[in-house]
């Protein structure tokens, strides 16, 4: 007979997404991953990176609708980080280095060199960190055969979403969850007798709302998360996905959609 126990009293629970793009989010799926953190009540919410989209901050060339300012996005990531803090108090939350938001804050400050002095332009100061209880990180590591990484490392190919992820699992040996190409790809390996995961999660942003890609990169734009449970007794976790199928998610047996 197979044994069935409670799963919760042998593992921590955590919820992983990324690619949140605020403000250009998809409301609707952002909205479902919020249901989810309610129906699931995790232990911890992990997210990937580019929760802000950090669009004022970029080189690149850009229309004047286009534009939104730097405090309209921080304003827009308050709502949503105090939405999380109210509703779910005593959830651990990770926020990942990223491309989007940190890396180009830092090449700003490599322009303005006096920025770099300035207590209120990091990273942790802008998003409000202490306020709103996150945990800032370069990127997860748990106990060295886990490894969550927002990816920007490398430059995926949006038809072969999986790759990149594929080659971080050859570089550390180390169970991989990466976000960045936006596009999803989940396999299983078997490396030194031992399941490992390699997981390539996709985007919360409405790709409608960016203008800047071309149609070629959104052939494998998805909607993508991950339910994580993580033992608190040894060094083994499962994966569970939550794939979103046209905004919407069947999960727990709950159809959830906006």
């Amino acid at each position: 007979m197979p044994i069935v126990e409670d799963a919760r009293r042998k593992y921590e629970v955590a919820i992983v997404y990324g690619d949140m793009h605020i403000p250009y989010e998809n409301v609707e799926c952002r909205n479902i991953l919020l249901k989810l953190i309610d129906i699931i009540q995790p232990d911890m919410l992990i997210s990937g990176g580019d929760d802000i989209d950090g669009e004022s901050l970029s080189k690149f060339e850009k229309y004047p609708e286009q534009i939104s300012t730097l405090q309209y996005e921080l304003d827009e990531f308050y709502s949503y980080s105090d939405y999380l803090c109210c509703n779910f108090p005593t959830m651990r939350k990770i926020f990942l280095h990223d491309n989007h938001f940190y890396k180009r804050l830092e090449s700003q400050k490599k322009i303005a060199h006096w920025l770099y002095t300035m207590r209120m332009f990091s990273l942790e100061s802008l998003i409000k960190a202490d306020e709103y209880n996150w945990e800032v990180n370069n990127e997860f590591n748990w106990k060295n055969v886990l490894l969550i990484t927002h990816g920007d490392d490398e430059k995926g190919n949006p038809l072969l979403p999986s790759n990149c992820a594929r080659n971080n699992f050859k570089q550390y040996g180390y169970s991989i969850i990466r976000f960045h190409s936006h596009g999803t790809g989940i396999e299983l390996h078997n490396h030194l007798n031992k399941t490992s995961l390699i997981a390539q999660l996709g985007t919360f942003q409405d790709k409608n709302k960016a203008k800047y890609i071309k149609s070629k990169q959104r052939v494998n734009w998805t909607t993508s998360a991950g339910v994580l449970y993580l033992s608190r007794e040894d060094d083994s976790f499962f994966f569970e996905p939550l794939l979103f199928f046209d905004d919407a998610i069947i999960c727990r047996g709950s159809y959830i959609h906006f």
